[in-house]
């Protein structure tokens, strides 16, 4: 599990594990929703709070319970929408948070060799050639 800081959609778009494009997509398909929602909420309430002042008693009563419906229904909406938004981005995050570790193993584990490997490479290379003037030594394997 990443640390928490890695959930936060602007710290994934700054790290490039999501690009910026990826983090607008979702937020217009499922936040911008959720604030709609929330937002018509007030001015539905506005509305019929003046539709209501010329009615009689009984049709007030009725327009308050479709507005208490009403308003219930966009803020059930609106948590939906709210859940979806996070779940996608967090889904999205993780996803790219796995393939990049993985990756980073994959690279690490194939560019370093073992210590057996290295000592092999030296022993198998090693070509020296002194040159003095009055004495020549060539060492080769």
């Amino acid at each position: 599990m990443p640390p928490g800081a890695v959930l936060e959609p602007e710290y994934a778009v700054g790290k490039g594990l999501i690009t910026q494009d990826e983090f607008d997509a979702v937020k217009n398909e499922f936040f911008a929703q959720s604030e709609l929602s929330v937002g018509l909420i007030l001015p539905l309430v506005c509305l019929a709070s003046a539709i209501s002042y010329w009615l009689v008693a009984w049709q007030r009563i009725a327009v308050s319970g479709f507005v208490i419906l009403f308003s219930f229904l966009l803020y059930l909406v609106a948590v939906e929408r709210r859940f979806q938004y996070r779940f996608e981005l967090k889904i999205l995050i993780l996803g790219r948070w796995d393939k990049a570790k993985e990756t980073a193993k994959d690279s690490s584990g194939s560019s370093k060799p073992t210590v057996a490997e290295t000592k092999q490479t030296v022993t198998e290379n090693v070509n020296v050639t002194l040159d003095l003037k009055p004495l020549s030594v060539k060492l080769e394997k």
